[in-house]
């Protein structure tokens, strides 16, 4: 996955097809990016579509969505600052592991929630 912010557009690898699929105009996502920050939430505003022009500094990433910004966050915070709260994240000890090689993780609404009012506070 690679992100290009200002131009609100992300790109993943086509391994992660089937999961893009899934996703939808209007769907909010929040963004986790390597060194474990959060990096705010953002709406789905395109249909997933494939371009090859390259655009992302190590790699293509054909696969593609726009994204628009949810409003500023105040903090960035690490992931590790929710470990124990997240129900997703079963091993609380090695809790890198559920990240590692994934593009996508989807949420249950109960820790995407506790993720979403976290980043909102102000």
């Amino acid at each position: 996955m690679h992100i290009i912010k200002s131009k609100g557009i992300i790109g993943f690898k086509q391994r992660f097809l089937k999961s893009l699929r899934k996703l939808s105009i209007g769907d909010e996502v929040i963004l986790y990016i390597k060194g474990k920050k959060l990096m705010g939430i953002f709406n789905i505003n395109s249909e997933l579509y494939e371009d090859k022009k390259e655009m992302f500094p190590d790699e293509t990433y054909p696969l593609r969505l726009k994204l628009a910004e949810k409003g500023k966050i105040k903090r960035k915070p690490f992931i590790n600052e929710f470990i124990d709260k997240l129900d997703f994240i079963t091993n609380k000890v090695h809790w890198m592991g559920n990240f590692q090689g994934k593009s996508l993780i989807s949420l249950e609404k109960k820790d995407f929630n506790l993720l979403r009012d976290y980043l909102n506070e102000k």
